[in-house]
């Protein structure tokens, strides 16, 4: 039961779901890729390798479909920032390229919204209010160019807003939890996309000091952070 000031989960859902297929709408009825320019060949490329990598059990980090004799170190070059085409495989193996892409691109932009619903919720007290900024995150112009652009994988963001979820939590007291799954997600984010993962490094370093500033319990708040940091090491190592 749910009060006029909190809406329900499922309206919440619905709204996203909406938006997201809104978003993708015009891809969804062609069959089409959702977005254009160059890098959406590179994008359409590297889905279809993961999901055969994935099927053959094949090594991700080379190939010599490129540049061949040689090949191509994928690692070296771009990282193997491959998280979100593992999501999408089963989409890629299902509907094929392109028709993968509007399906895959309307679940992330609703992931999206509903991973960042937790951090509105934690600031602004649930409501309306943390629904609509949920909303609004989920179109937010940033990630709108960027799927527009084909770059999938830099709006593909549910780890970002749980790392900043748990960053926030963290210094509400003691506990594993926080650490963990803030070390976990800025680790998770930073696979997803290496350029993010500097993001959150660069963002959240600041307001750790300041909060360490304020803090009544530096100390144990110092050793959550290193906690997190740990763990965000040998995610990414």
């Amino acid at each position: 039961m749910f009060s006029d000031s909190e809406p329900s989960p499922r309206l919440e859902l619905f709204v996203f779901v909406v938006l997201a297929l809104i978003a993708v709408g015009p891809a969804l009825s062609a069959g089409a890729a959702v977005g254009d320019g160059v890098d959406m060949y590179g994008t359409l490329w590297f889905y279809w390798w993961i999901k055969d990598c994935i099927v053959h059990l094949r090594d991700p980090s080379f190939t010599d479909l490129f540049f061949y004799p040689l090949g191509k170190d994928i690692f070296a070059h771009t990282g193997d920032n491959f998280v979100d085409a593992v999501f999408a495989a089963p989409f890629v193996a299902a509907l094929g390229v392109p028709a993968f892409t509007a399906p895959f691109v309307a679940v992330m932009l609703v992931a999206n919204a509903w991973t960042f619903r937790l951090f509105a919720r934690d600031q602004l007290g649930g409501g309306w209010a943390a629904f609509g900024a949920a909303a609004l995150w989920e179109i937010n112009p940033f990630t709108i160019f960027e799927i527009t652009c084909g770059r999938y994988t830099q709006a593909f963001l549910p780890f970002f807003a749980l790392a900043i979820t748990w960053f926030v939590r963290l210094e509400r007291g003691p506990g594993w939890r926080g650490p963990v799954l803030l070390g976990l997600f800025v680790g998770l984010q930073g696979w997803t996309y290496w350029f993010s993962g500097w993001f959150l490094v660069f963002m959240l370093t600041p307001a750790a000091l300041y909060a360490l500033w304020k803090s009544d319990d530096r100390r144990g708040l110092a050793l959550r952070y290193v906690g997190a940091a740990l763990v965000c090491l040998v995610v990414i190592s």
